[in-house]
């Protein structure tokens, strides 16, 4: 459990209610908090709103990400309060002037056990995964075998074939082959919920050079011009997060409009968290699709090349760095993808608030 209350006396309080069936840490602001929630990953987080770093919406909205059930503690009986903190996130609201111990208890249990349904449910999705990676690497030999006989066809018999054959031959080769791509982009999709993560001081400056580097010949193409501000050094997992600003510049070369694609990429500190915005000026999402693009195999535009994972792909990598992951719509039309990464204590001193 994590106890997150400016006051003293109160969070003394609460440990006694709680008695002696739980392991308790303790936090008197909203950043000791996160940083409590992240190094011990409780079965819950107790969290006062009114603290004296971020009102309590804000600090409930970065600890969500953490995935902990999160139970909101008030001095105030504010009913629209309570609908607020629950819209964001919460799993319960309690008012500390009517907070009696069966009813605290009662409410950390119910968090617990429904945390608890949500991780059999996630478990029962993964092996899903497993399931659909496995039945795409036992497809990806046939379909090679296809590919290879299909062409092989062409060579011998070219001669015979009048050029309608031909051509319908190479499509089904060229049908062949892409659904093998689509195999192993699912197949490396399945695998990212087992790699490892190994967190280090990772720039993103270098980042975003790498990933631009890489789409050279498409930056060329498409006449797109990129526009970075100061990217701050975060951390993170390099190869991980180069993958997901790589995915969102190729969104935005992809989805282009009539006119030459331009960039942004800007970054700033928000109270514990690195905002970052990849924002284009492109054909944009609509409202009711902007999350539904992020589930997988999920595409848009159906005209347009790409697999339906790299958007699913982004948001499962930055969950896993401890961030969040959605698009907006930009200023002037275009989309407007934004991701979260966690700010350390020395970020936070030696990186000048925006």
């Amino acid at each position: 459990m994590v106890v997150v209350d400016d006051d003293s006396l109160d969070r003394e309080a609460i440990i006694r209610m709680l008695g002696s069936q739980y392991v308790v840490f303790q936090a008197s602001t909203a950043s000791e908090g996160i940083e409590a929630v992240r190094s011990y990953q409780p079965h819950c987080v107790l969290l006062d709103y009114r603290l004296p770093d971020m009102d309590g919406i804000d600090a409930l909205t970065l600890l969500a990400v953490y995935g902990a059930p999160i139970v909101m503690l008030t001095g105030q009986g504010d009913e629209e309060l309570a609908v607020e903190s629950m819209k964001v996130g919460a799993f319960d609201y309690l008012p500390k002037h009517r907070l009696k111990e069966a009813r605290l208890v009662g409410a950390v249990a119910r968090a617990i056990e429904s945390s608890e349904l949500r991780q059999r449910v996630a478990e029962s999705q993964r092996e899903l995964e497993d399931f659909v990676g496995a039945a795409s690497l036992d497809l990806e030999d046939p379909l090679s075998a296809i590919g290879g006989l299909l062409q092989a066809t062409i060579r011998a018999v070219s001669e015979k074939l009048d050029e309608q054959q031909i051509c319908e031959l190479k499509k089904a080769g060229k049908l062949a082959a892409e659904l093998q791509s689509r195999m192993r982009k699912l197949v490396a999709f399945v695998q990212q919920s087992e790699m490892d993560v190994e967190f280090g001081d990772v720039s993103l400056d270098e980042v975003l050079e790498s990933a631009r580097a890489s789409l050279s010949s498409e930056f060329e193409e498409t006449r797109a011009e990129l526009l970075a501000t100061r990217l701050p050094v975060v951390r993170a997992s390099r190869e991980p997060i180069e993958n997901v600003v790589r995915s969102l510049l190729e969104n935005a070369l992809r989805f282009r409009g009539d006119v030459a694609p331009v960039i942004r990429v800007s970054a700033k500190l928000e109270h514990v968290e690195w905002l970052i915005s990849v924002r284009d000026n492109g054909v944009g999402v609509p409202a009711e699709h902007r999350e539904t693009i992020f589930a997988p195999l999920q595409r848009l535009h159906r005209g347009k090349s790409g697999h339906g994972l790299g958007l699913a792909s982004c948001r499962r990598i930055v969950r896993r760095l401890g961030g969040r992951i959605w698009v907006a719509e930009a200023e002037g039309g275009g989309a407007d993808f934004r991701f979260t990464l966690p700010a350390t204590a020395d970020q936070l001193s030696n990186w000048g608030r925006t």
